[in-house]
């Protein structure tokens, strides 16, 4: 399945960059670094809304979490926001992180919301 999505500006050219150095398609490099920080459970797509999804993969999604790395790598570039002042490279890279961090809160909330209205959880 594809769809299209917009980038900002600055994030396209860093996965342009990323993916002459792997030699692969821009997409290829968006879809990897989403598969491999966001873990999603096989029958979950999440370009279908969440009142659709069957009970189990909607609270399967009330679980999303960034991977324990990703995670990891995230907070150490906040630390090392506070102690200096980042490299490009890294601003980018916090930047990447908190852009995905806020797209999994996004669908774990609304899953959360809607299993809560399901009655299979309570908040």
């Amino acid at each position: 399945m594809s769809s299209p999505i917009t980038l900002p500006d600055e994030t396209y050219q860093l996965m342009r960059q990323v993916a002459a150095m792997e030699e692969t398609s821009v997409e290829g490099v968006i879809a990897h670094l989403l598969y491999k920080t966001l873990p999603l459970t096989p029958s979950i797509d999440p370009n279908h809304p969440v009142e659709t999804l069957p009970d189990d993969d909607l609270l399967a999604l009330t679980q999303i979490t960034l991977t324990p790395e990703a995670d990891q790598r995230h907070l150490l570039l906040l630390q090392q926001q506070q102690q200096r002042s980042l490299s490009p490279a890294e601003q980018k890279e916090l930047s990447w992180f908190t852009q995905i961090y806020g797209i999994a809160t996004l669908y774990k909330t609304k899953a959360m919301i809607e299993a809560a209205q399901r009655g299979l959880i309570s908040l």
